[in-house]
C-alpha cells in the first residue's frame, strides 16, 4: 500500500506539468489583468546582440555619423584613422583597402574582410571604399572577431549604411583640393507611403597627383528601400554601384633615400 502512495505522489505532479504544457500548446493565455506593459526598446547590432558596450567583455569603438560628417571623410581609411588600435596597411598600390587591428593584419597580399550590415564584404577586388553612403562604423576588438569574417584576433569592422527615411531630407556637398581635386557628393531620402520609402546617396571624385601621369576617377552610387511590413518588422533592400580608375601606384623611386630621381612631370 505504501508503495502505491509513492506512486501516486511521483505521478500527479508529472501529470500537472503535462495538462500544463498541453494547455500552452492550444493557446491557452494567461489572464489579460495579469500582465504588465513590457516595452522593448533596443537596436539589434550583427555582433553583439542588444547588450550595452559596458556589459561587453570585448572593446567596442563606435565612430558615429556626426563625427564622419564633422571631419569630412570621403574614404573608408579616412574613417578607420579615428579608431585606436587600427593602422593602415599596404593597399597594393592604392587599388584595395588594408588595415591591421592590434596588430594583426591578416593576409598582406589581399584586402582586409569586414562587414556591411553585419554581411561579409571586402574580399577579393573590390576598390577603395566610398564613405558616401556610411552612417556609422564599429570596430569590435580582441579574439571575439574570431566569430565573423576571416577570423583575425586583432578584431573586426562593421559599416552601417545609411538607411531610407519617411521624412524628406537632402544634402548636396561640393570640395576642391590641391593637385585638381574635385568631389560632388549628395544624398536624398523622403517617403513614397505610410509603408515605403527610398534613398539615394553617392559621389563623384576626380583628382590628379603631384606627379603628372597619376589620374584618377571614382563613381560610387547607392539607391535603397524600405518597406514597413509591420509595427516592428521593416524589409530594406540596397544596391551599391562602383566604378573606379586607378593606376597600379606604388610611389616613386628615391636611390639612398633621396628623392628626385624620377621627374614629377612628363615634359
Amino acid at each position: 500500500m505504501s508503495n502505491n502512495k509513492r506512486i501516486s505522489r511521483l505521478v500527479l505532479p508529472l501529470a500537472s506539468v503535462l495538462g500544463a504544457t498541453s494547455a500552452l500548446a492550444q493557446g491557452a493565455k494567461p489572464a489579460a489583468d495579469e500582465l504588465e506593459e513590457v516595452q522593448v526598446l533596443a537596436e539589434r547590432q550583427p555582433f553583439r546582440g542588444d547588450t550595452p558596450l559596458e556589459d561587453l567583455p570585448q572593446s567596442v569603438q563606435v565612430i558615429s555619423s556626426e563625427m564622419l560628417q564633422n571631419i569630412g571623410v570621403t574614404t573608408l581609411d579616412d574613417t578607420l584613422d579615428l579608431a585606436s588600435g587600427v593602422a593602415r596597411q599596404n593597399t597594393f598600390g592604392g587599388l584595395w583597402d588594408s588595415f591591421a587591428i592590434r596588430g594583426f593584419a591578416g593576409d598582406e597580399n589581399t584586402p582586409s574582410g569586414y562587414l556591411v550590415n553585419g554581411f561579409n564584404n571586402g574580399r577579393g577586388f573590390s576598390g577603395r571604399r566610398d564613405a558616401s553612403n556610411i552612417e556609422r562604423i564599429e570596430v569590435l576588438k580582441g579574439p571575439g572577431s574570431a566569430l565573423y569574417g576571416r577570423s583575425e584576433p586583432g578584431g573586426t569592422i562593421n559599416l552601417v549604411t545609411k538607411k531610407p527615411k519617411f521624412d524628406t531630407e537632402g544634402s548636396l556637398e561640393l570640395a576642391a583640393g590641391r593637385w585638381n581635386t574635385y568631389r560632388v557628393a549628395g544624398d536624398f531620402t523622403t517617403g513614397l507611403s505610410d509603408n515605403v520609402a527610398v534613398r539615394i546617396n553617392g559621389a563623384y571624385e576626380d583628382a590628379d597627383s603631384f606627379r603628372d601621369y597619376i589620374h584618377t576617377k571614382k563613381y560610387a552610387v547607392t539607391p535603397s528601400v524600405l518597406f514597413k511590413i509591420g509595427d516592428s518588422a521593416v524589409v530594406t533592400y540596397e544596391l551599391e554601384l562602383v566604378k573606379q580608375e586607378s593606376p597600379f601606384d606604388r610611389g616613386i623611386v628615391a636611390p639612398r633615400g633621396v628623392l628626385g630621381a624620377v621627374p614629377v612631370s612628363i615634359e
